[in-house]
């Protein structure tokens, strides 16, 4: 049986985003023993946040600029 190169990447997709929650899951578990109803984050809350990226970087640095700082640091070792 083969299955298209479609069909692979889209199970290869949902089998990475469901190990994914599954971290989310046990992550959220820990903090659940520390809310209380001043602190609850529910779940699904919880799962949103930690899909958003975390770090937001914001520079006027230019593409080319930036390949060329880590290209001269490259250089140096």
């Amino acid at each position: 049986m083969s299955l298209p190169i479609k069909h692979i990447t889209r199970l290869l997709d949902k089998a990475f985003d469901k190990k994914e929650e599954n971290k989310a899951w046990d992550m959220w578990l820990v903090k659940y023993e520390y809310m209380n109803k001043d602190n609850f984050v529910p779940f699904s809350e919880f799962l949103k946040q930690t899909r958003q990226p975390q770090v937001s970087v914001t520079t006027n640095e230019t593409v080319e600029e930036t390949f060329n700082r880590f290209k001269s640091k490259i250089k140096k070792r």
